[in-house]
């Protein structure tokens, strides 16, 4: 069961990676849902992989949520002034 601890840092790395498409498009290319649910890319060898959406999933679906949705601050004007 994830913490708040570590949603925050989910949402954290998310928004760093949100301007990286291709980071999150390929983190979703290869984490993937198998026909049993689970994650194709998380393999371990002494366990079942972990349900999708795993870890890098979550984080990839967050950032393409992010980067689908700007927030107020990022579609303001900003004008920076230089000095005389």
């Amino acid at each position: 069961m994830p913490t708040e601890d570590s949603r925050n840092r989910i949402e954290e790395a998310a928004a760093i990676v949100a301007g990286w498409p291709n980071v999150w498009g390929g983190l979703l290319v290869v984490h993937r849902a198998g026909p049993d649910g689970r994650c194709t890319e998380c393999t371990r060898a002494n366990r079942l992989a972990p349900r999708w959406p795993c870890g890098p999933a979550v984080l990839a679906l967050r950032a393409r949520r992010m980067a689908r949705t700007p927030t107020p601050v990022e579609n303001e004007v900003v004008v920076i002034e230089r000095p005389e």
